[in-house]
């Protein structure tokens, strides 16, 4: 079960905060959102941001550390939380094609090639969500 912190910050707008950890690295994602109703406790509606922006930031920690491996696994559950939702299916997206690069490069021991490919393509995908929710997502 995934948990959420959801703090009212005014009138309609919310704050959900995730925190996710990973071999020794902690990250934490916050989202501001305007919704006409309160947020649901265990799955509120663009608590997959959250979630996604708090396994970015453990990717990124585990960078730092020189943990290449476990950054790729931490982007791959940030891509995992945010799934299809990031994008329209009109829209023309190669993010697919950089992953099956990364796949690659971590198949030849390539892994910190991996993790950068991996974390930035969970950060574009990051961004094309909050695009396309844009009328809810505030920050």
């Amino acid at each position: 079960m995934t948990n959420f912190t959801i703090t009212i910050k005014s009138s309609g707008v919310w704050q959900l905060a995730a925190e996710r950890n990973l071999d020794g690295a902690a990250g934490q994602g916050v989202v501001v959102v305007r919704l006409k109703a309160e947020p649901e406790p265990h799955a509120p509606r663009h608590g997959c941001l959250a979630e996604a922006r708090a396994w970015l930031a453990v990717g990124r920690a585990l960078v730092a550390q020189g943990e290449p491996a476990g950054a790729r696994d931490a982007a791959q559950a940030g891509l995992d939380a945010l799934g299809r939702a990031y994008s329209r299916r009109r829209n023309v997206d190669d993010t697919e094609l950089k992953l099956r690069v990364a796949t690659t490069d971590a198949g030849q021991g390539n892994l910190v090639s991996a993790a950068d490919i991996f974390l930035r393509v969970l950060e574009e995908r990051i961004g094309s969500y909050a695009v396309l929710y844009r009328s809810e997502v505030l920050q």
